[in-house]
């Protein structure tokens, strides 16, 4: 099982403004939007189970510095990863 970040469009204007590559970063929450569903499409298609995990800025940002990681999407995912392994409820 996979878990997939699902942002607020508040937590996610949070999250890219402190990105540490915000050149790999989507424009807007509505193309981001778009990548997170063709993401979760491909894999749904590829029998891979995915579930969307609700990510909130505060809680990633501590889990971060907790992790001495930056604002990374690949730490973003690790994150989601970690919550739903836990039961999709934010530390």
């Amino acid at each position: 099982m996979i878990g997939i970040a699902d942002y607020t469009p508040e937590d996610w204007q949070r999250i890219i403004t402190t990105s540490a590559a915000p050149s790999e970063e989507d424009d807007t929450y509505e193309e981001w939007l778009e990548a997170r569903d063709h993401v979760l499409a491909v894999l749904t298609a590829h029998g891979v189970v995915a579930h969307l995990v609700a990510v909130r800025a505060e809680a990633l940002f501590a889990w971060l510095q907790a992790q001495g990681l930056p604002n990374l999407s690949k730490h973003r995912a690790a994150y989601a990863g970690q919550l739903i392994a836990s039961g999709g409820a934010a530390p």
